[in-house]
């Protein structure tokens, strides 16, 4: 597998959003209990505990993360220029639960511009999906619904194991496990992949059919703007998306793809 495929659904999900508590990422890094060796790239300063795994990786992890940047941007047309996110690699799951609040995968602390990862050999970082709530969330604002900011994360990150976000979607349609999307609306349990999976898939539809201008009108306003999105009522995108998925391409693999596995995407 390489480096970057690492966000496992369910269990590696993103945990993000505001802030609960004021400085989360400024209390790690001013934590008496830590030592910090740092690295810094053109587009971003890198965190790790001296004598960590993840500290002898910063200049590579660097590499990787401005490589994944390119690609979030690419996928975004994210265009706002601010100052350079901090990266933190933690290596223990207490640690992320103190710092970050979650034992596992990534968070973005969108107010003060960072990310809290857990790096050790055999946990590598969710760098995509993170870059990806990191960078809708500070060029565009909060989301409409929790199921869309979702979504953008997953479509940013790419592919899921090795597939189309298209064709596990396909295969959920094919054995009638679409979520309505009111439900979704409605804060779905995210705790399971095929939510993600679904929301990811109609993301990358509604962008590479529509473009991020029409995006971002659902992203601020949910499904009821779907109209001045698309042209295309709520029912009528729906079903236009549905059809996209039971094109061949898509449903000619959904036999050998497994939703109760764990699921890697990026």
């Amino acid at each position: 597998m390489a480096f970057l495929t690492v966000l496992l659904i369910p269990l590696l999900f993103c945990n993000c959003g505001k802030t609960e508590d004021k400085g989360m990422i400024s209390s790690a890094l001013s934590s008496d209990e830590i030592a910090w060796d740092t690295y810094n790239s053109e587009n971003f300063s890198l965190y790790a505990p001296e004598g960590s795994y993840a500290a002898d990786k910063l200049p590579e992890l660097a590499d990787k993360a401005e490589t994944a940047r390119q690609l979030v941007m690419e996928r975004l047309q994210v265009v706002k220029q601010e100052q350079a996110p901090q990266l933190i690699f933690l290596e223990t799951g207490e640690h992320m639960m103190k710092f970050a609040g979650i034992a596992t995968g990534g968070k973005a602390v969108i107010e003060e511009n960072g990310i809290f990862y857990l790096l050790k050999e055999d946990v590598h970082p969710p760098l995509q999906h993170e870059l990806g709530h990191l960078y809708s969330w500070r060029s565009w604002g909060e989301p409409a619904a929790h199921w869309l900011r979702e979504g953008v994360a997953v479509y940013t990150a790419g592919d899921c194991a090795g597939e189309d976000l298209h064709a596990w979607a396909s295969k959920m349609a094919l054995e009638n496990k679409l979520i309505d999307f009111d439900e979704l609306e409605q804060n779905h349990d995210f705790s399971k992949a095929g939510a993600h999976l679904q929301a990811g898939s109609f993301v990358k539809y509604i962008m590479e059919k529509y473009g991020v201008l029409s995006f971002r009108k659902l992203w601020e306003n949910g499904l009821t703007a779907s109209g001045e999105a698309t042209h295309l009522e709520m029912d009528a995108l729906l079903e236009a998306w549905t059809e996209h998925l039971m094109q061949k391409e898509f449903t000619a693999v959904t036999q050998f793809l497994n939703l109760d596995e764990k699921i890697r995407c990026e």
